[in-house]
């Protein structure tokens, strides 16, 4: 048996009908038009001959040429069948540092920037996994929630800035604390992660407490720690470098600190890359993507055998009869 997914389409149909025989009908006017001119007789004659061919031949070819389109795009197709998938996959979020500090310019264009394009890279090869952005400073903003929506994703990371948190500072205990706390009420899966990236710098947030409760609850910390070691100029909108109490403010990767919250998770991770290139990708494929994937809820969809095909072939036969009439047409008016 054969459905029409979309039949109210079916109005197109008479539309499209109506403005075909507007069209001969303005022929048939335009040609007797011509007859108020004695001297166009013999012309006149010939174009009612070539009328009434045309009549005979194109009309019922254009009818079924447009018959053909309409009921293709009523889209017919078979029974609707239920398939039931599953995505396999595990759960990430990634947490971005977009405090000041990241806008040092010790990585190109800066530490921001860089990881940036580095998580943009990355969106290929994160499969079935179900990831969600939030970003921090002061204060932590989720831009995006768990999804396996990576395109939705991608849009989020293009609007990150180290704007996007009004609150100044760096709070990147909270964040890591907000993190569990998303996991927690959101997650359908048992294996998780959290990606942190970030020059390491924090304003007493306590980050090692709140990496010991990622761990507690089974979930692996990742940490990608940007910047150098010896401390890097923070540039301002306005040209020149910020400045504490009259002395440049340096930014300086705290490796110590960061290497002691990824031990703290089990299978827990600090990649060190400074100011060196390197790609998340290959960082994410190595210590994501191989580990054991979760089954995510089971997700339930209609799937439809498309039969618009067989609708449309013999419109399109039609309209090579129109083609090949309207060309032969023209051979006998020469």
């Amino acid at each position: 048996m054969t459905y029409f997914r979309f039949p109210q389409r079916l109005w197109l149909l008479s539309s499209l009908l109506f403005l075909l025989l507007l069209l001969w009908q303005w022929r048939s006017l335009r040609m007797m038009a011509k007859g108020f001119w004695a001297e166009n007789q013999r012309r006149l004659n010939r174009s009612f001959y070539q009328f009434n061919r045309d009549l005979a031949l194109n009309l019922p070819l254009a009818a079924l040429f447009l018959l053909s389109l309409v009921f293709s795009l009523m889209r017919p197709s078979g029974e609707p069948q239920l398939q039931v998938t599953e995505k396999r996959g595990r759960d990430v979020i990634l947490l971005l540092d977009v405090s000041r500090s990241m806008d040092a310019q010790d990585l190109y264009p800066s530490r921001l920037e860089r990881a940036k394009h580095e998580l943009e890279e990355t969106l290929s090869v994160m499969g079935g996994d179900r990831v969600a952005l939030m970003v921090f400073a002061g204060s932590t903003v989720m831009k995006c929630p768990l999804t396996t929506d990576h395109a939705f994703l991608q849009q989020a990371l293009e609007d990150v800035s180290s704007s996007s948190v009004t609150r100044g500072g760096t709070l990147m205990g909270d964040a890591l604390r907000q993190a569990l706390k998303e996991l927690q009420r959101d997650t359908t899966r048992k294996q998780c992660d959290v990606i942190l990236i970030t020059d390491g710098e924090d304003h007493d947030s306590f980050p090692r407490e709140a990496a010991s409760a990622l761990g507690e609850e089974g979930i692996r910390l990742i940490i990608i720690g940007l910047g150098r070691p010896d401390g890097e100029p923070i540039p301002l909108e306005g040209g020149g470098f910020l400045e504490y109490q009259g002395q440049q403010v340096l930014s300086k990767l705290d490796s110590p600190t960061l290497r002691a919250m990824a031990s703290s998770t089990p299978g827990g991770a600090f990649v060190e890359v400074g100011t060196s290139s390197f790609q998340l990708s290959t960082i994410y494929k190595n210590l994501i993507s191989s580990e054991q994937q979760g089954t995510a809820k089971a997700e339930e969809a209609y799937y439809y055998d498309e039969r618009y095909q067989w609708y449309l072939i013999p419109g399109v036969l039609a309209l090579i009869l129109l083609l090949f009439f309207r060309a032969t047409g023209r051979k006998y008016e020469a």
